[in-house]
């Protein structure tokens, strides 16, 4: 290896040759991974969060320059990044299968995968740019958390740990996407409203935005005719009744029976492709939405509308 750093050169080799920095030990500040724990301590612990490993070696010089920049970022990003050191000299095989060349050299994990890497002392800005993208901010680890929740059908605590999320960045559109089919279907319509205006430009023009746009309409609809006896009586006694099935559509979608939703939607687009500005088809995708874009159902429910449409 050249005599920039590398595992291979020795302390020896450093001191007959004066590339050398005096024999004080490298700072204990951040904790030692070695070949035996790389696994859990770098891999596993980056999927909760970056985690920066520093190689370095006692003789290099530029390696103690780099500690106390190191110590400033870890006090500047706290819990959302980990620092951990690798003593190259100790490691060489490790600092071998991970192609360190040149110490110091900092490797930057996310997701159990290598995402960056810079080679000699940098300053705190270039350090920092390479870790941003892959920062996990409270908000996000919140909504994670929700989403969890929600998943494991925990729609209390889903809703508070979405709200927490969105009380720390009001406009987390992916805290935002999750938490208003809930509070929608909840019956909290005021709130559904205002977390949908809280939606930027973008967001609330896209495709996931009107169908959310749709579900409060929707929702609105069986909170103001929500007896589905009364409804299906209606359509027993006029089939082309579309308030009533479009009402009925919106019951059985705040009761949970998505599939029964999606046929009285799918019924009322054959029967009027054009009702109520075009809400057959509307609540078609605010129900793909709620029972999960790309699920089984709305696959095969967006086959059948494609059908009825053309």
């Amino acid at each position: 290896m050249s005599r920039s750093g590398s595992p291979s050169f020795t302390l020896a080799f450093a001191r007959a040759t004066g590339h050398i920095a005096p024999m004080t030990e490298m700072p204990r500040a951040f904790p030692a991974a070695t070949v035996a724990d790389f696994e859990q301590s770098v891999l596993a612990a980056s999927r909760e969060k970056p985690v920066l490993v520093d190689f370095w070696a006692d003789w290099c010089g530029p390696c103690k320059a780099l500690e106390p920049i190191l110590e400033r970022i870890q006090a500047q990003l706290g819990d959302q990044l980990s620092i951990v050191k690798v003593n190259a000299d100790e490691e060489a095989s490790l600092a071998g299968q991970l192609g360190v060349r040149g110490l110091p050299t900092l490797l930057l994990f996310s997701d159990a995968q290598l995402v960056g890497q810079l080679v000699g002392v940098q300053p705190d800005g270039n350090i920092l740019a390479l870790i941003a993208p892959y920062l996990v901010s409270t908000a996000d680890k919140l909504v994670r958390a929700g989403l969890d929740c929600r998943e494991r059908g925990e729609v209390a605590e889903a809703q508070r740990l979405l709200g927490e999320a969105i009380a720390l960045e009001p406009d987390n559109s992916t805290a935002l996407r999750a938490l208003i089919p809930l509070e929608a279907v909840a019956g909290n319509l005021e709130q559904a409203r205002q977390l949908h205006g809280q939606l930027i430009r973008t967001d609330r023009e896209s495709s996931w935005g009107e169908a959310l746009a749709t579900l409060i309409e929707l929702a609105q609809r069986a909170a103001d005719q929500p007896d589905p006896g009364a409804l299906r009586t209606r359509l027993d006694q006029q089939p082309n009744d579309h308030d009533a099935r479009s009402a009925l559509a919106a019951c059985h979608m705040m009761g949970g029976d998505h599939r029964q939703a999606l046929d009285d939607l799918l019924e009322l687009l054959r029967r009027d492709k054009g009702y109520d500005n075009d809400l057959p088809r509307r609540g078609l995708l605010a129900v793909f939405e709620l029972a999960g874009e790309h699920s089984e159902l709305s696959n095969d429910y967006r086959r059948k509308m494609a059908a009825a449409l053309h």
